[in-house]
């Protein structure tokens, strides 16, 4: 049975763990000729193995047939496969992940995974549960519905591939729809057993790196926000052990990890309602950063706790400073991520506090112009649901 399949919104996709993108690539007469469709495995190292049929796909070992031989390849060696015709519906999978459009992404790859089970193309089919899966989690935001969605279509692919290559990522990923949706026991559960398991089966530090950042974003959940500093900063230690076996994606997506524990630790002194301390940290690190997508979320920080400090009153200096300050972080943020659609929010409602009495008469449409972006392109960003409620105001 299928899992249920939101229907389709808009939004940008956030930067999150991938092991490698699957591209399509056109198939070489001689493979048609032969029946059998051949792929390519892309080594981490850039090397390709042309013209091979994948037999299965593991988390440990990747078994496949070239030139009539079968052969094995360590799965921690692999970057991902670039798929030979794969159905077109894994092309408009790709093209609405591309727009932001996470539940249509998920609709075209399940219809993906079922023509590929038609073909007898066991991997490939794989690889699309998965997908449908993950374009779920990315598009779920805070919302429970979603992440409910979301967790039965990873679940789908556990139970269809319980030693598959996917697995570390669609575990972790479904240990995010449990927290998202409530479920904090289940939620710990989880990310023991995934720790368990990586350590057993030798997954790498990245892996550790990525199960601490959602151990740490759990416990801020749960408003523990004094581990939860601990536990960011700890991900900050795991990364950079991670970095010195990193390479290419693997050390970008672990770079874009450690921003984002850094940043959450300052967030955790928000969460406390401590301003002050949120203000010195962010401001400390906007200052000291040179990286300009963690200036611009320490920007966008120390806005947010001049917002909350205000506590909802006109008060125009502090407001007018955070603006300022708003604007700046979008202009830095080259990432274009949950830092751009933080900013925006917090701009319309800096709009809507001041009112007419500080702004034009138009500032209710701009208040609004600003909410309808970051759903529109950041619908998957943790803003999302927030701007959506101000909208039905």
């Amino acid at each position: 049975m299928r899992p249920t399949i939101l229907s389709s919104k808009s939004g940008r996709l956030p930067l999150i763990t991938t092991i490698g993108v699957a591209m399509a690539t056109f198939a070489a007469p001689a493979a048609r000729a032969q029946g059998a469709v051949k792929d390519t495995l892309v080594k981490r190292s850039g090397e390709r193995l042309r013209a091979v049929e994948i037999l299965e796909l593991g988390v440990e070992t990747i078994k496949f047939r070239r030139a009539g031989a079968e052969a094995t390849l360590p799965a921690s060696q692999l970057a991902h496969v670039e798929w030979t015709e794969p159905p077109d519906s894994f092309d408009l999978g790709r093209g609405a992940l591309d727009k932001g459009e996470s539940e249509a992404a998920a609709n075209f790859f399940q219809e993906a995974a079922t023509k590929a089970a038609e073909g007898g193309r066991k991997a490939l089919e794989l690889e699309c549960k998965f997908l449908a899966g993950r374009a779920l989690a990315f598009g779920m935001g805070e919302d429970t519905n979603r992440a409910s969605a979301a967790k039965a279509a990873l679940q789908a692919y556990l139970d269809a591939a319980a030693t598959g290559f996917r697995v570390p990522e669609a575990r972790l990923l479904h240990a995010r729809t449990l927290r998202v949706g409530g479920d904090a026991a289940a939620t710990e559960a989880a990310l023991k057993s995934f720790e368990e398991d990586g350590l057993k089966q030798g997954w790498g530090l990245g892996w550790d790196a990525r199960a601490k950042l959602e151990r740490a974003q759990l416990l801020l959940r749960q408003n523990k926000t004094a581990e939860a500093r601990t536990t960011f900063q700890g991900v900050r230690s795991a990364v950079d052990a991670a970095m010195g076996s990193a390479q290419g994606n693997d050390a970008t997506e672990l770079e874009a990890l450690k921003m984002l524990a850094v940043v959450s630790e300052g967030e955790t002194y928000l969460r406390e309602a401590k301003l002050a301390d949120a203000k010195k940290y962010f401001a400390q690190l906007a200052s000291t950063s040179q990286a300009n997508p963690v200036r611009a979320a320490a920007l966008a920080g120390e806005a947010h706790a001049l917002v909350l400090g205000t506590a909802g009153k006109v008060e125009v200096k502090p407001l007018r400073e955070a603006q300022q300050k708003l604007a700046e972080s979008i202009l830095l943020d080259t990432a274009n991520g949950d830092t751009t659609a933080k900013a925006l929010f917090l701009q319309g409602k800096i709009l809507t506090t001041l009112g007419a009495q500080h702004e034009a008469d138009n500032f209710k449409q701009r208040a609004r112009d600003y909410f309808e972006t970051v759903v529109k392109y950041y619908g998957t960003s943790t803003w999302a649901s927030e701007a959506r409620l101000e909208l039905t105001k």
